[in-house]
């Protein structure tokens, strides 16, 4: 009996072991690899998706889009994987040269890019050819409409991501972060359907507002092209302060370069030279000099000095000399500055010493505006332990100090402003974090000063700088540039900055032409006629009647 039932009983045995093995094997699956087979469910079952935010564009102050989103088309193939591969190699090698160069180096590789930002005649030409390896891809790309504020804007690298001017200093601002989200797949169709999880909390891109008109940009840009063909100059430029508020509404010079089309011949123009670029300035800064002296009571305004009646002289044992035109005897101090005297300045600056330094530090010279935009210069004062028997004395008259075209700016609209100090604006919203404005100077000794700078208009070296109807207050200053480290008389920077209101209405214009051909002349006959247009153009754009 028992020998007739083994088979049944061998089949059991085998069956209560493949009974055994399963629930073995369901025990490894569902308890000892528990967080394994989880991983791979998820695997096949969720996918991660990355969302990136738009750009976001830049606007100047009334709206107008200085910076948008606009796609681009990239051409690629996969090179291990060629239909025609002779015919694609030759198409790439007679018109992308450097895109064969990287296939060749690269051949069994699974994507390569031939160009991205493609033009439309590379477009036209790829689609004539019409080869089945060649593909074409959209990508976001930047727009800019309006390139006279490309040195402003800045630009973004062939990934979008800002790599000069605001575009680079806002880039987190204006790019954003990406949101991950983990999405769960139906097995059956592969499609996304089931509810979505976030992972990762990304950060909306936001828009920035700059407190510059581009209407008037390009009006001024007009003049500073038509200033360097009438002088031959290398270059001009012109900013335009609203100095109640700060905020700059003109930030112009020429050349520049275009952000569609960037040539390496305009590689040197990227950045705004009025920010980033500092020079000893010449006459301007006398101005300074007369408010530390009056601030200091070491002179009065109707003090007489005695300016020698000669071109050159020496003070202290230092030669100092003035131009010609400039040349003086016995007068009052305000003549001092108005006749532009470098020997009279230079005497009161005696007076004052290192309280000199201590002035220009205050008036915002040798520090950043923090206007924000990227490597700004922050312009030097020489220190009184570094000075020489001359540096008091060249300090007078604007050498020995350096700064940019946008801390002049800064320091006429404390005069402009009765002696208040102020925060140049850039970034119309940024401005809420500005510091809260304090007086530096009493409005006495301020007005002694508007003073000096409206007779400089009115009857001194400015005067090509008057507007009729408005109240002008200027200063020329003409100063030699340094060439292989001397001063070099052939090569100059004549610079002008002033005040022009009328009621309620004031701004600050400094304005600069740089390295002329012409010879024997000042920046009363080059720099000055650019003031009195950019001021004219100014008044008309904003109908300041």
């Amino acid at each position: 009996m028992y020998t007739r039932n083994w088979p049944l009983a061998a089949l059991f045995g085998l069956l209560c072991c493949a009974y055994g093995a399963i629930v073995i094997h369901l025990y490894i699956i569902q308890i000892s690899h528990t967080h394994k087979y989880i991983q791979l469910g998820q695997r096949q079952y969720h996918i991660t998706v990355t969302k990136r935010p738009e750009r976001a564009a830049i606007y100047d102050r009334h709206g107008v889009i200085l910076a948008m989103n606009k796609n681009a088309v990239a051409a690629f193939v996969t090179p291990y994987k060629l239909h025609t591969p002779e015919r694609t190699r030759l198409f790439i090698k007679s018109n992308f040269p450097e895109a064969y160069k990287r296939l060749e180096a690269q051949p069994n590789s699974s994507f390569l890019y031939i160009k991205r930002k493609l033009t439309e005649y590379e477009l036209e030409m790829i689609a004539q050819e019409n080869l089945e390896d060649i593909k074409l891809l959209h990508e976001p790309s930047r727009f800019y409409p309006h390139p006279t504020v490309a040195q402003i804007i800045g630009f973004t690298d062939i990934d979008n991501k800002g790599i000069a001017g605001i575009e680079q200093m806002y880039d987190m601002h204006l790019s954003g972060s990406p949101t991950t989200y983990q999405v769960e797949r139906d097995a059956r169709s592969g499609r996304y359907y089931f509810a979505r999880q976030t992972t990762q909390q990304g950060v909306s891109s936001r828009p920035i507002n700059l407190t510059i008109d581009a209407h008037l940009q390009f009006l001024v840009t007009e003049h500073l092209y038509k200033t360097m063909e009438r002088t031959q100059a290398k270059s001009a430029g012109a900013i335009i302060v609203d100095p109640a508020t700060g905020n700059i509404l003109t930030l112009a010079s020429v050349p520049s370069f275009d952000p569609e089309n960037i040539s390496v011949q305009q590689t040197d123009y990227i950045s705004s030279p009025l920010l980033v670029h500092a020079y000893e300035l010449g006459s301007v800064i006398k101005p300074f000099c007369a408010l530390a002296a009056l601030a200091e009571n070491c002179v009065t305004m109707d003090e007489l000095i005695d300016c020698k009646n000669v071109a050159t002289t020496t003070i202290g044992g230092r030669k100092v000399n003035t131009t010609r035109s400039s040349v003086r005897g016995i007068v009052s101090f305000k003549e001092v500055i108005s006749s532009s005297n470098n020997i009279g300045i230079a005497q009161v600056a005696t007076r004052l010493g290192s309280r000199l330094y201590d002035h220009y530090i205050k008036l915002g010279f040798g520090a950043r505006t923090n206007v924000g935009y990227p490597a700004e210069h922050a312009g030097k004062v020489n220190h009184p332990k570094n000075w020489s028997l001359q540096s008091l004395l060249s300090l007078s008259y604007g050498y020995e100090i350096s700064a940019t075209m946008t801390q002049l700016a800064r320091a006429f609209c404390i005069i402009a402003r009765n002696g208040w100090d102020v925060q140049l604006n850039l970034v119309a919203s940024h401005q809420g974090n500005a510091p809260a404005s304090t007086r530096i100077y009493p409005a006495e000794v301020i007005e002694q000063v508007q003073e000096l700078l409206r007779l400089t208009a009115q009857k001194g070296t400015a005067q090509r700088t008057q507007l009729p109807g408005y109240d002008v207050l200027s200063k020329t200053g003409t100063a030699n540039l340094i060439e292989q480290g001397q001063y070099n008389p052939d090569k100059n920077l004549f610079t002008i900055g002033g005040i022009v209101q009328k009621g309620s209405y004031q701004r600050v214009i400094i304005v600069y032409v740089k390295e002329t051909n012409q010879k024997n002349v000042y920046a009363s006959t080059i720099a000055a006629p650019l003031f009195a247009s950019v001021a004219r153009t100014m008044v008309i754009h904003e109908k300041a009647f």
